[in-house]
């Protein structure tokens, strides 16, 4: 669930405060938000349509997506 959550705070879909490794209604919503942004789900429920639950086509998605790489720390930074 870490993982999962990680990445959503990672592309905006959750706030970083929210990496608690529940699967909650923050995470949820998160999931919904992400689905419909690449066109897997946009309606339903997690019963109806799998609307909010990371199921094949979702896990399918997150596990081809390209990773946000972290922000560079300050001792990386160069004057110029």
């Amino acid at each position: 669930m870490k993982n999962l959550q990680t990445f959503l705070i990672q592309h905006n879909y959750l706030a970083p405060s929210n990496d608690t490794g529940l699967y909650g209604p923050l995470t949820m919503q998160a999931v919904q938000k992400y689905q419909c942004d690449h066109n897997i789900v946009c309606s339903g429920n997690e019963f109806s349509t799998g609307y909010g639950v990371v199921g094949q086509q979702t896990l399918a998605k997150l596990n081809t997506s390209t990773p946000t790489p972290p922000a560079p720390s300050s001792a990386a930074k160069t004057n110029l």
